[in-house]
């Protein structure tokens, strides 16, 4: 909703769980992807999708186990 009301023009959301496609586009998310649905890594297909990648990338979890373990792992 952030990127929508500060103007952008087009927001990719990408997560594994399709179910929240629907809520995303009426938040204002123009484009999802499911990266186990892609052949190549999402990096790749965002940077062939607006031909030079994207201005502002945001992550957000909702479980503390991904975060923690995200964490271990640096």
């Amino acid at each position: 909703m952030g990127c929508k009301a500060s103007g952008a023009s087009r927001i990719i959301g990408v997560d594994i769980n399709e179910e929240k496609f629907p809520q995303a586009r009426a938040l204002g998310v123009t484009d999802r992807l499911n990266p186990r649905n892609l052949k190549k890594p999402i990096r790749e297909v965002v940077t062939e999708m607006t031909g030079i990648g994207v201005n502002f990338a945001l992550k957000a979890m909702g479980l503390s186990d991904t975060m923690v373990c995200g964490l271990g792992s640096q």
